[in-house]
Order: C-alpha cells, then structure tokens, then sequence
C-alpha cells in the first residue's frame, strides 16, 4: 500500500495496532558510507542494501539483537542500525555502538544497534535509517508498508471494513 495508507488506516481501525515501512533508498540515491577502522583511518564504501524504516520497525518485527546491543530504537534522525555482517565487516572486533559513520560524505550518524537478519526474510537489509517525517500525504507505492494487527483473527474481518477505505 502506499506510505500515506499506514497512518491513515492505523488510526481509523482499532484492530490496527502499529504500522511501518520499509523504503528503499537504491532506487532513490547511492549511499557511500565512511567508517574508520582500527587504526583511526577514514575508508569510503558504496552500500547499496540501506531502507527507511518507521521508529516501530523493530517493535513490529523482532529481529534477533547481537548480545551486548540494546533493545532497537530510533532516539532521533542522526541514529543508524547496522545488520551483523555490516558490524563485522567494518568494526572488526570492536564494539560498533556508538560509532559514528557518515552517510554520502554529509550525514553524521551513530550506531545505535545491531542485528541479526536471517536468511529467509524479504529484509536484507544492512543499513537501517529512521524516518520521522509524516508520510500522510505521501502516495509512493514503491516499497512496502506494513500492518500490525491486535489478533491474526482480525484480518477477515479487517480486510472487509477497509475494501471500500480508498
């Protein structure tokens, strides 16, 4: 559905608990990424695998956490969660929290998490960026967006309230 869709019908519909999206940013933008490594030397990488995702994502999807990383959440827009294979590729054996990376040679941001993302997800994603801008009057059907129900036996009846809802 659109990014508009999720607010709207998450506040219209009580069997509707939380909503997010997942918007790619390849088709949009490159996304270059500088790190320093061990040695305090700043390197450059093009990552392609980096998506927008509401503050709820990780409350609605429960990827495993890396130990020694918190609970996933998005305190502000200068914050990024990494996937494992990111922090390992990059942070070697130092601890990735914390660290701070810039995203397209002007954007600061700080690890505020790791994650596990398994192999048989539709997320392969290895960059997680927060989105906090109202996405109501946005109607890109690009990526999609998703619906977290109070019961799974509230989607029959869910799917027949909003038929009509557009």
């Amino acid at each position: 559905v659109p990014y508009a869709l999720g607010p709207m019908l998450t506040s219209a519909y009580p069997e509707i608990v939380d909503f997010t999206a997942a918007m790619r940013m390849e088709p949009i933008t490159n996304s270059s990424f500088q790190f320093k490594d061990d040695s305090g030397e700043v390197y450059a990488v093009y990552e392609p695998k980096v998506v927008r995702v509401h503050p709820s994502f990780f409350s609605i999807f429960d990827f495993p956490l890396i130990p020694g990383s918190p609970a996933v959440t998005f305190g502000g827009p200068g914050e990024i969660v990494v996937s494992q294979r990111i922090a390992e590729l990059y942070f070697s054996d130092r601890n990735p929290m914390g660290e701070v990376i810039t995203m397209n040679r002007n954007v600061t941001l700080t690890v505020s998490g790791v994650v596990d993302i398994p192999a048989n997800t539709f997320f392969t994603f290895d960059f997680f960026l927060p989105v906090f801008n109202d996405l109501s009057n946005d109607w890109n059907w690009r990526d999609p967006s998703f619906l977290l129900l109070q019961k799974k036996e509230a989607m029959k009846e869910l799917e027949r309230k909003i038929s009509g809802f557009m």
